[in-house]
């Protein structure tokens, strides 16, 4: 209570404590001072000043909301109504405060969570037991489409179909009770007929004595949710349906390495159920030797430095069996980034690894054939030649020299068609292993091609390379009698700086060899064709004045007899152009040696041939025939005629006759060997044209200086007045008097600049070079001593 001055006279203990104010310390002082802020001070004075000067009280019986203050100085909501009593003659103002800051609290709260309600994107509702709606936010009327006018007042059904009622009613009977129905997940009608997925959190309402009166809702549209969380389904349903059916293994594995899940094919390939693989890490089914590289992998997966890999890997079956797999592996993370497992995908590659490998051992066995010859068994030209580069690095590294031989079989063409293919391998078999017994341990034998053979003969000069050939030639003889060989060799450094030297002098030193061979188809028989003709109208001649079945000519050469020319039925006899027949098993071998008489006029009276195959066998009844020697005494074989029926009408008339024709047959070949003789020199000068050729390409000086060379030589010898023949031997000698150079090397051929001492003695070795390739030239080897002579 204040009076009619303001001063407080009364002050009870509720003011105490709403104010902060003890009795004694309230009582006389000024309440506008004590209790009301500055700021409504004024008006307390006006209104106390109006009430003494018209007895009115403007806020009598009213209730008052204002803010007072507090003794700790802040302001406190209070509810004011003030009533004035007269006491004694004098004005006493009733003063009645209550503190109405918790209601204030509870009114601001009851309003932030009206506003939450109202701006949630949640529907939040509130209803009755029955069903009845009270209340309806604006996320209600969105997520269902019903403004609050349209529900408030309505039942709930509309948009909670009734379903089922047992449902229904067990779920009415726990709000009842004051039970928390929390996230029940339904569908719901909208406005529209359409439905939506919500998840509904249902509260009891409870009146001030407690008694559930309603109920309050809030629903959460969760259709997307549930779409994902299908989506998922289907797919976390189609990922287990791909995994378990998957053709290769697929497995889950933890961060540590161990399996969570993996499918039957991946349990068939390392041969362990699903159970025991969840007991086991990767390693456990890794080979040994394969474990550091696949967990380094998986090191670089973790530590970001790769998103995957792939490796091939071996895995180890309790059987102990290796089973090879292409392992895939990837890393799985989730939605923060953070790895969460492997997929480990492995594919049984074993059959492709048994592939690749009986593939490598089969490019190694084609590797082998592609260096050796499969009929020999010999090194191939391709292995030769790496043998020959080989050798040529040692000898200009270290010094020496080595030789090469290279062969082929005279006649070979003949064999293979006399004898047949097979009996051709054969032969080639033997040359095979001759070349072999007389190779050393550190020589190369080698088949280049068809019947042609070489050997690579390191630290060997000429002789040693001749004398190796020779041997090789001696045991082919011996395992084969009647096959002959010819030959060419060639000596690194001498013939040439370069493997294409080396072999290209062997090659013309073995075809100057072969001039008197008879490989060529035109040789077959070792007569020239146009000679074999004239031979033949000899023998024509002579079976005709002898009267004998046929007439033939006959060479002896290595202890065998070879019928060059028949003339008549000589197949009946045993008797064809191109056969061979050991020199024992011949008339004309005894003939020419004195054991047979020239004339037989009949066979079977004559012991030494009666009991000859080609007597018994070949019916031959009586025989006549002379030796044929050549212009230069040189034995040939002998001209023969040969009956089936006796003959006593031959005398020595008949070998008189004979001996006539042999004569002419002799001069016949005589102009076959001249010419034959020429043709080898066109063959020899043309292989030492080659390596003149290859000189002046690897030296243009030396070409040029050749070229000056026989023009001044030339112009000599006409002024001299040589012959013919000789102007064409000073040509020759003028063209080759360098070729020694093939032995120098390229760098000193080509160097730039004066040469050093050391380097002038090497070059000037080069006559001495020439005069050896000369000189093992048979057509030019009387040129030899001119090439070295022209430098001194």
């Amino acid at each position: 209570s204040i009076d009619a001055a303001g001063k407080i006279i009364a002050w009870n203990q509720a003011a105490e404590q709403t104010f902060g104010w003890s009795r004694e310390e309230a009582c006389g002082r000024s309440m506008a001072e004590l209790i009301i802020p500055e700021r409504y001070r004024e008006a307390h004075y006006r209104g106390v000043q109006r009430f003494l000067e018209s007895g009115k009280v403007g806020f009598s019986g009213r209730r008052l909301e204002l803010a007072a203050l507090h003794r700790d100085g802040r302001e406190v909501p209070i509810e004011l109504s003030i009533a004035p009593t007269r006491v004694g003659g004098a004005t006493v103002f009733n003063a009645f405060l209550h503190d109405i800051g918790e209601r204030r609290a509870a009114e601001a709260e009851v309003r932030r969570l009206a506003a939450i309600v109202e701006t949630s994107d949640d529907a939040v509702m509130s209803g009755t037991l029955d069903g009845t709606v009270t209340s309806w936010n604006r996320g209600a009327e969105h997520l269902y489409g019903y403004s609050s006018e349209e529900m408030v007042g309505e039942s709930i059904s509309r948009i909670r179909p009734t379903g089922d009622l047992r449902e229904a009613s067990e779920l009415q009977a726990r709000l009842a009770r004051g039970e928390r129905i929390r996230d029940r997940e339904t569908r719901e009608i909208r406005k529209d007929g359409s439905s939506v997925d919500v998840s509904v959190s249902m509260s009891p309402l409870a009146d001030e004595s407690g008694r559930v009166v309603g109920v309050a809702s809030i629903a959460r549209d969760v259709t997307a949710r549930k779409a994902s969380e299908r989506a998922l389904q289907e797919a976390h349903a189609r990922f287990q349906g791909a995994f378990e059916a998957a053709p290769i293994g697929m497995a889950i594995v933890g961060l540590d390495g161990r399996f969570l899940s993996a499918n039957s094919a991946l349990c068939d390939l390392v041969g362990r159920s699903e159970q025991e693989l969840r007991e086991l890490d990767f390693q456990a089914v890794t080979h040994p030797d394969d474990v550091d590289r696949d967990v380094e992998q998986v090191r670089r997966v973790l530590d970001g430095d790769i998103e995957r890999f792939e490796l091939e890997k071996r895995y180890v079956r309790p059987d102990g069996a290796i089973t090879w797999g292409l392992l895939c592996v990837s890393l799985v993370r989730g939605p923060a980034g953070e790895p969460v497992h492997f997929v480990r995908q492995m594919q049984d590659i074993t059959e492709r690894k048994e592939t690749e490998e009986q593939l490598r051992e089969h490019l190694v066995h084609l590797n082998e054939l592609a260096l050796r010859d499969p009929l020999t068994g010999l090194p191939n030209q391709r292995d030769f030649d790496t043998a020959v580069d080989r050798e040529i690095k040692r000898v200009r590294r270290h010094g020496g020299e080595f030789g090469v031989v290279v062969l082929d079989v005279d006649g070979f063409s003949r064999l293979n068609e006399r004898r047949g293919r097979m009996e051709g391998d054969r032969v080639l078999r033997r040359l095979g292993t001759a070349l072999t017994a007389v190779s050393r341990g550190s020589d190369v034998a080698a088949r280049l091609r068809d019947d042609q053979f070489a050997l690579l003969l390191p630290e060997t000069a000429g002789e040693g390379a001749e004398a190796t050939a020779e041997r090789v030639r001696a045991e082919v003889s011996r395992l084969e009698p009647g096959v002959s060989l010819s030959h060419g060799t060639a000596v690194f450094p001498d013939a040439g700086d370069s493997k294409e030297l080396l072999l290209l002098r062997a090659d013309s030193a073995l075809a100057a060899a072969k001039c008197t061979s008879d490989r060529d188809e035109e040789e077959t028989v070792g007569i020239p064709p146009g000679v074999r003709e004239r031979i033949g109208r000899i023998l024509d001649l002579a079976r005709e004045q002898l009267g004998m079945d046929v007439a033939f000519l006959g060479e002896l050469v290595n202890g065998r007899e070879v019928f060059r020319a028949v003339a008549g039925d000589g197949a009946a006899f045993g008797l064809e152009t191109g056969v061979e027949l050991p020199g024992s098993a011949t008339y004309c071998r005894r003939m020419v040696d004195g054991q047979v008489p020239e004339v037989i006029p009949d066979t079977s009276a004559e012991r030494e041939v009666a009991e000859l195959a080609v007597t018994r066998d070949g019916g031959v009844a009586a025989y006549v025939g002379v030796p044929l020697h050549l212009s230069d005494g040189r034995l040939y074989g002998a001209l023969c005629g040969v009956s089936s029926e006796p003959r006593a009408d031959l005398s020595e008339r008949s070998a008189e006759l004979l001996r006539f024709l042999a004569g002419l047959v002799a001069e016949l070949l005589d102009q076959a060997g001249d010419e034959e003789r020429r043709r080898r020199a066109q063959v020899e000068f043309s292989g030492i044209q080659s390596l003149v050729a290859a000189l002046e390409a690897r030296d243009h000086y030396t070409g040029e200086h050749s070229k000056m060379v026989v023009a001044l030589a030339l112009a000599v010898a006409n002024r001299l007045g040589l012959s013919e023949e000789e102007v064409l031997e000073v040509e020759q000698v003028a063209i080759l008097h360098d070729i020694g150079k093939v032995g120098i090397p390229d760098a000193l051929l080509q160097k730039r600049g004066p040469l050093t001492d050391e380097e002038w003695l090497l070059m000037r070795q080069h006559p001495a070079v020439g005069e050896r390739i000369v000189a093992s030239t048979e057509s030019l080897s009387h040129l030899a001593r001119a090439v070295r002579a022209e430098h001194e």
